[in-house]
């Protein structure tokens, strides 16, 4: 694999399309104006206190290949256009995107137990039939329409989790989740659909 061992900046003209698997080394960066795409059969690892950045209003990520963050490694989506995932996401780090997220037939985001893992969506992440999230960690504010999986399992949740049920093949496996007890913290879950609406607070 190649290695990213700086800070490595993408502009918004440059469409970047990782075709052989590559390893962001720790404390270096790979930050993306334009569009990153993770081919199908690639993996891009963001080692522990690596991180990935995808930023701006025309920045989009594709990944149809798999993105592995460990330790303290870091995704950070900031405002992008569109995040798009037909392959994987796993994390034991944070996993923190400000924009839309649509997760296709096939694709998967996985957040492991791990100490410090987070996964925060902030403008929406809608998963589509065959597509599925799965939380051990920490989940702070997120809104999902899904026509998916979603699993919460030993989750922990630190801000409002509110997940709408689109198709009528949904499902939702609540396996065990507790709300963060850390300060600031306001955890929630609401689900619902047309015509039913479960709380726990």
């Amino acid at each position: 694999s190649v290695d990213v061992t700086g800070d490595q900046v993408y502009s918004q003209m440059q469409n970047v399309t990782i075709v052989t698997s590559l390893d962001i080394t720790p404390y270096a960066s790979l930050t993306i104006y334009g569009q990153l795409v993770i081919n199908e059969g690639v993996t891009l690892t963001i080692q522990d206190n690596a991180e990935l950045i995808v930023s701006g209003d025309v920045a989009k990520m594709i990944v149809n290949g798999t993105i592995e963050v460990e330790g303290d490694g870091t995704i950070s989506v900031l405002g992008a256009d569109s995040v798009t995932v037909s392959g994987t996401i796993t994390s034991e780090g944070t996993v923190d995107i400000q924009s839309n997220v649509t997760i296709e037939e096939g694709g998967s985001i996985f957040i492991d137990d791990a100490d410090n893992s987070e996964l925060t969506v902030t403008d929406g992440l809608t998963i589509n039939a065959g597509g599925s999230v799965e939380v051990r960690g920490e989940m702070a504010q997120t809104s999902i329409s899904n026509k998916g999986t979603v699993t919460l399992n030993g989750t922990v949740l630190s801000g409002a989790v509110n997940i709408y049920m689109a198709a009528d093949g949904a499902v939702v496996d609540i396996r065990s989740f507790t709300t963060s007890n850390a300060a600031g913290a306001n955890g929630s879950l609401s689900i619902s659909d047309s015509g039913l609406v479960l709380e726990d607070n």
